[in-house]
This record gives C-alpha cells, structure tokens and sequence, in this order.
C-alpha cells in the first residue's frame, strides 16, 4: 500500500486535450438524449435515465392499489420463472442463447420493471455507447452513470468509491427503486463491488465485464496499473499500443489521485461469497490488468451460483459483445 503515501504518478496535459474531451462529453449527451435519456446530476454524478418512472405522491386507496397490482405481477412472474425454469427461480445468464443479436437477452429477469444500473470504467461514457444500445434492447428501465474523475476530464473534486456509492443509494432513493441489476465495467466494477458490500439488499444481480475487483490482494493490478512501463516491442505492435494506452491514461491527474488517494484497494476486493446467486462474470481472455485465468478458477471452485464464461481473447476495454462471428464454446453467444 505504499503507492498511498508516494508521490504522484501524473504527467502533463494540455488544456487542448481537456478542451476536446468536453466536446466528446458534449456529443456524448446529445446521443444518450437521441437514445431517449434524460440527463440529471446528483452529487458528484451526472446520470442519465431511460424509461425510469418519477415518483408521484398517491393517496392511500391509490397507493394500496398499486401495492396489490405490484404483489399480483410479481406473483405472475414468479409462475411463469417457475415453469420456464422447471421450479426455480428467474434465472440471470446475461449472455446465454436466446437471441444471437443480442448476447444481453437474458440478463435481467422475466419482470420488465427491474431497472439495469450501468456503471463505465475508465475513459468515460462515450466508449460504451454501443454497449448501451445492447442494454436499451432488453427493454428494462436503464440508469446510466457518469464520473468525470476517471473520464479523462477536467473536475475539482475527486470522490472516493464511497462517496460515489452514496450518490448511487440516493438515485436509487429518489425514484423509489427497491433492488437494480448492476451492470459494470472495468472501474465500474468497483462501484458494484461496494455496493454489494454496503448495500446488500438494493442488488439484485451483478453482471461484471472485465472485472478488477477480484485478487485485489494480488500484485498483479496494482503493479500493471500503476508501476508498469510500455513494453517496447517492435514485433508485436498490438502489446505496445495497448500499453502506450494504458500508460496514458494512467498518468492522468485525476486517474492518477483517484488510485491513489484515498483508495483502499483490499476494501474493494469482492469475494465470491458475496455476490448474489445467478451473478455474471465475464472475463477476457488477454486482459491487461489482472490473470483472468486465475480469477476465473476461483470463481469456479466458489460454487455454482455464479458464471463465469470467458469470451475470446479481446483485452481489457469496454467492447463487452465480441463481434468475430464463428461462436464462442465458452460463454455460449455465439459472437466470439
């Protein structure tokens, strides 16, 4: 944990780079807006929202209706999961076989009311624009998250994973949203890890793509992350450019204070005891950061109520959905 108390890794940047990241975020909002999203900020979060219905004041008669037509559709969900999964419950494979196009079909439950919380990683919300497209599909409500400190942007304050997770509980809060599927990327991991953790009851499922919240007491992240240097191999151009990225992005200001100030990497650590049954892991098979393999095993020796299929050799980045056509034998999408 020395990297707490060590000087900063940050390097320059120009005000032109942050200039025209603000006109990416600025896109960015005009195509959720085209999506059908409506833009809102709590605390230290913008957020965006997609079918997510405003809590209106009822009376008590309207309000004990509503409480009988909610307890009646549940029961009806309940029947039909029990008959389609031979007596249990709703099952959540985000990318089992059911419809080729759209590896997400199956990654919520039968219930269209259960909203999907989406959490980016690291280089903000406009490289996962086409993952949104997959999500917006399943038909569910949709709450999109955005953080500027790990979106190469210029901000002021640098939340902790704690504040961030406050700010999550109070948007579930404002719109009376009991539980939520957590989908998360990369960094977005980390906020569904802590949410786990602190607020067991509001998750319903977690569906993690290319996790770093596993084996955090492992050197692999932290040193991959923070210490590591671009490997200058002329013969294999892909590593370099990869990690040329990744140096990049890890020596911004922000980035660089919020790994590390304040972030205490074993708190974030997620168990596999903790996840939810029917959780979703889906791991790369080149990943930057973290031995995917490794994490996958023990996922595996945790037990059944967890997946954990292993999609290609894609590296670590937010293209969640594999495009290669040819099938994949592992995570069964058939988009591998």
């Amino acid at each position: 944990m020395s990297h707490l108390w060590e000087p900063l890794r940050a390097e320059y940047r120009p005000l032109l780079f942050y200039i025209g990241m603000e006109i990416v975020a600025i896109c960015t909002r005009q195509i959720m807006a085209s999506y059908g999203f409506r833009r809102h900020e709590l605390g230290c979060l913008t957020y965006y929202t997609y079918k997510v219905k405003p809590v209106v004041s009822l009376g008590p008669a309207a309000a004990l209706a509503l409480a009988q037509q909610q307890r009646a559709a549940a029961a009806a969900a309940k029947r039909g999961s029990s008959g389609k999964a031979g007596g249990g419950g709703a099952d959540w494979t985000p990318f089992a076989v059911q419809d080729l196009n759209n590896p997400l079909n199956a990654a919520v439950p039968l219930s269209k009311d259960m909203p999907i919380v989406f959490c980016h990683g690291v280089g903000g919300l406009s490289l996962y624009l086409e993952m949104i497209k997959y999500i917006l599909d399943l038909g569910h409500p949709v709450i999109c998250l955005e953080y500027k400190h790990v979106s190469l942007r210029l901000t002021q304050r640098i939340p902790t994973i704690d504040d961030v997770i406050t700010d999550v509980v109070a948007i579930l809060d404002k719109f009376d949203i009991g539980r939520a599927c957590v989908v998360g990327h990369s960094y977005g991991t980390f906020v569904g890890s802590r949410l786990v953790q602190q607020h067991r009851d509001r998750v319903h499922t977690l569906c993690l793509i290319d996790p770093v919240c596993f084996g955090m007491f492992m050197p692999h992240l932290l040193h991959n992350f923070i210490y590591r240097r671009p490997r200058l191999n002329v013969w294999q151009p892909d590593v370099l450019l990869r990690d040329l990225m990744l140096y990049f992005a890890s020596r911004d200001l922000h980035l660089s204070a919020t790994f590390a100030r304040r972030f205490y990497w074993s708190d974030m650590n997620l168990w596999p005891e903790d996840m939810p049954p029917g959780s979703v892991v889906l791991l790369s098979g080149n990943d930057d950061l973290v031995h995917a393999d490794e994490v996958r095993l023990m996922l595996e020796q945790s037990g059944s109520h967890i997946k954990a299929p292993r999609c290609g050799d894609r590296g670590q980045g937010p293209t969640a959905v594999c495009e290669k056509q040819g099938g994949c034998t592992d995570c069964g999408t058939g988009r591998c």
